[in-house]
């Protein structure tokens, strides 16, 4: 059944819960998912009140605060984005596909733009803030042998558009290996030219921040490391914390923080590193969402293997101690956006 008709609720999810949650002010917003339907749950992280089934969503939801709106954009097979006014959820002020089965990786709002990096095409695409499409920039020089090269997370500093092509092996099995280095490309918003480009590492993910970040490595190996980015330069200008010498594969990263796994998937041992690899904490659950927000970072933890875990902890970027903000959600946490409390963004 596909993520629109589960919008009325019809699908897995069970029916929105009422709530005593002030929403109109700053808020964690956490998309959580069993595979089958995902919904909204939302955080205020003053007062620790928990607004849980707030809407329903894709299966494999993104969730991003834009300027002065929240989107939701349903990933894997999914193909529909939402827009929400910050702390409403009970009905989108847009909904619109970009592209059919194009699987957005991310959206960037730039201007009265909405910038998306598809996973499943060898182009960004553009559209207003309200879906009617604007046009593409091709990214096809990029791609590997199999034509596709992966644009994943983007980000905008200083005016440009920034993305991270991972150029994985579509025809290497279960588990894509790398076809070459990741990329890093700049693109210029206005005339919607590339500036350049410079080689990140295999798989890179990007990790926000001053200075930005990757993590890089494809999994199941040893051989990725989280780096540090220098744009004017146009090069990772320095190595940290290395997945060989943790003995962890790393997953996701924010605020000094990294959620890494063991090699082996059988094993489902999981653990936080922190202070650049000083402090670790093993932890039972699965943290597969990291973000820096409110001067805290925070983790959306789920349980693996049948383990019921699902669960937003608060992360202590030094010691890795941890406090767990929500608990016993209906779904287990899969993403997470720091929401600003701004005004109605409705035409």
């Amino acid at each position: 059944m596909s993520s629109v008709l589960c919008w009325v609720w019809g699908c897995a999810a069970p029916a929105p819960a009422p709530h005593g949650c002030d929403l109109s002010g700053s808020h964690l917003l956490v998309a959580t998912t069993d595979f089958q339907v995902g919904a909204l749950a939302a955080i205020d992280l003053q007062t620790g009140c928990v607004a849980d089934r707030l809407a329903s969503v894709g299966p494999d939801p993104l969730v991003r605060m834009l300027d002065a709106s929240v989107v939701v954009a349903s990933r894997g097979q999914g193909d529909t984005v939402w827009r929400f006014d910050p702390g409403v959820y009970d009905r989108p002020i847009a909904e619109f596909v970009p592209q059919v089965a194009g699987n957005v990786h991310d959206v960037v709002q730039i201007g009265e733009a909405l910038w998306l990096t598809l996973y499943e095409e060898p182009h960004l695409q553009v559209t207003d803030l309200w879906g009617a499409p604007l046009g593409t920039v091709p990214l096809g020089d990029h791609a590997d042998a199999d034509g596709i090269p992966e644009a994943d997370r983007a980000v905008v500093v200083d005016g440009v558009l920034h993305v991270a092509l991972q150029r994985l092996d579509r025809g290497g099995g279960g588990l894509w290996p790398a076809a070459g280095p990741g990329r890093l490309i700049a693109v210029d918003p206005v005339s919607w030219t590339e500036l350049g480009w410079f080689a990140l590492g295999d798989n890179p993910r990007l990790v926000p921040g001053d200075p930005l970040r990757a993590l890089t490595g494809v999994f199941g190996a040893p051989d990725g490391a989280e780096v540090a980015i220098d744009l004017v330069a146009g090069a990772v200008v320095e190595t940290g914390l290395a997945e060989a010498d943790a003995g962890l594969d790393f997953g996701v990263a924010a605020g000094g923080v990294v959620a890494a796994h063991s090699f082996a998937p059988d094993q489902q041992a999981f653990a936080l590193l922190c202070d650049g690899g000083a402090a670790r904490l093993d932890v039972d659950g699965w943290p597969i969402a990291l973000i820096e927000a409110d001067g805290a970072v925070y983790a959306a933890v789920r349980g693996v293997g049948g383990a019921v875990i699902s669960e937003v902890w608060r992360v202590d970027p030094e010691t890795c101690a941890i406090e767990v903000v929500a608990a016993d959600l209906a779904f287990s946490p899969y993403g997470l956006a720091f929401v600003r409390g701004v005004g109605h963004s409705g035409p």
